[in-house]
């Protein structure tokens, strides 16, 4: 655990809020996810803390992996990242919800992007839209509300 391996100097607040976020669980034991990423540090750094969790992740660098291994993989949830190169998150969106076998895997739209205009067009088909910098204490909890409204539970793999 992280507070094992605080410095001497961190305060007590620093201390608390770590020991908060390592306390973070889900309410399945694992699911299959797939992180849609083009920045290795971040869709790393996700990779790391979901894989913490229990949880399987593959992570995509562009859309078309991404749609490749969304149906090789067939993930119970899917975060996607808008600017990618190549297709975007939207054409990946797009893309997954025109296909039989894709069409029902939850999908959470994670991006820098923070306009209403990219907002409200992303929650028109993904059934979540989280912006970055994101901490994971909302991205797990984000996680969970979604996988509860998508009532995977019957497709979570319990370890």
């Amino acid at each position: 655990m992280l507070d094992t391996c605080l410095p001497a100097n961190t305060t007590p607040l620093l201390a608390r809020r770590i020991k908060a976020v390592n306390s973070i669980t889900t309410d399945q034991p694992t699911w299959r996810i797939l992180v849609v990423e083009d920045e290795p540090i971040i869709s790393g750094a996700v990779e790391r803390a979901l894989r913490s969790l229990g949880h399987t992740v593959s992570v995509a660098e562009d859309g078309t992996s991404a749609l490749h291994m969304a149906h090789v993989e067939l993930p119970d949830v899917i975060l996607l990242d808008v600017n990618m190169p190549g297709r975007d998150g939207f054409e990946v969106l797009d893309a997954l919800k025109d296909s039989n076998a894709t069409r029902d895997i939850a999908v959470i739209m994670v991006t820098a992007q923070r306009s209403e205009g990219y907002i409200v067009a992303g929650l028109r088909q993904a059934d979540d839209y989280i912006t970055k910098p994101f901490s994971m204490g909302e991205l797990v909890a984000r996680l969970n509300a979604v996988m509860r409204r998508a009532g995977n539970h019957a497709r979570a793999s319990h370890a």
